[in-house]
């Protein structure tokens, strides 16, 4: 399953869930490329996955933090991300297939913004 929009589906990821991450999005100018994330495994952990004062069964999934290179236990915890960072897949196969859709979908956008400019030319 592919979940990209946050009210119905990534809110809903369920904390220990581990899924495949991906992001494709432009910084705020619109014309440059602010995140680019490429597939990657990792976990949804609650608010207090990092904390022992809080159990993530009384939390709700609010963050992404991958594995550690070739480990399916051990989190890069420094890379840990705000769940609504990312959109996400149960495999990794649909992972890439939701990395190029985004990448395309910002193919699409430059293409159009180059017809939009080309009808500003001056005739002679």
């Amino acid at each position: 399953m592919i979940y990209t929009d946050y009210y119905s589906e990534i809110k809903n990821i369920k904390t220990g869930t581990k899924l495949w991450a991906c992001a494709y999005e432009f910084d705020n100018n619109k014309i440059t490329m602010g995140l680019i994330s490429k597939p990657i495994y990792g976990m949804a952990r609650g608010y207090g996955w990092d904390y022992k004062e809080v159990t993530e069964e009384e939390s709700y999934a609010s963050f992404f933090v991958p594995f550690k290179s070739g480990s399916e236990t051990e989190f890069a915890k420094s890379k840990a991300v705000c769940i609504s960072s990312r959109v996400y897949a149960d495999t990794y196969e649909e992972c890439v297939e939701l990395f190029n859709s985004l990448v395309n979908e910002k193919v699409k956008w430059f293409l159009e913004r180059a017809e939009e400019t080309k009808k500003d030319l001056i005739e002679k």
